[in-house]
């Protein structure tokens, strides 16, 4: 204990407090984008895009295991009556509302979906989407972790 007399002990700060939480947001909208950016790059050059992610199954024996499994990617573009494709920017499960109440943005066809998503890159990381995130969390309850 006495090699420990000259140091001051404090409590270890939280991860969820080093980055402002306008920041983190805007990190996990862009971590999506970029997905589904990368999915219509597959698209567009016929391939097909997995991503892998890491799970825990149990074996026959009882066992744990932990395995890589493909993660379930959900496009979020669509083609509307006309035949334009319509792109939605999701957070969780609730659609952004990108200008007023409107939620969709018409492309027209699949060429032209890489420059969109990167432009919307680049509106949020200036900011311009953060009221629409806040919007989009208004309406979910916090659970306590308890």
């Amino acid at each position: 204990m006495s090699m420990l007399k000259g140091l001051t002990f404090t409590t270890a700060p939280r991860a969820a407090n080093l980055i402002p939480s306008e920041e983190y947001r805007r990190n996990k909208l862009i971590a999506n984008l970029q997905e589904q950016r990368d999915i219509a790059i597959a698209d567009a050059e016929g391939r097909d895009h997995k991503v892998m992610r890491r799970r825990w199954e149990i074996t026959e024996t009882g066992e744990k295991k932990q395995v890589e499994a493909p993660k379930r990617l959900r496009r979020w573009w669509t083609k509307d009556a006309d035949g334009k494709v319509v792109l939605v920017v999701r957070w969780g499960s609730r659609l952004l509302e990108l200008q007023g109440e409107k939620t969709a943005i018409v492309i027209g066809d699949n060429t032209k979906l890489v420059p969109v998503f990167d432009k919307i890159i680049g509106a949020v990381r200036a900011g311009e989407l953060d009221a629409a995130i806040d919007n989009a969390n208004k309406g979910r309850a916090r659970s306590t972790g308890k």
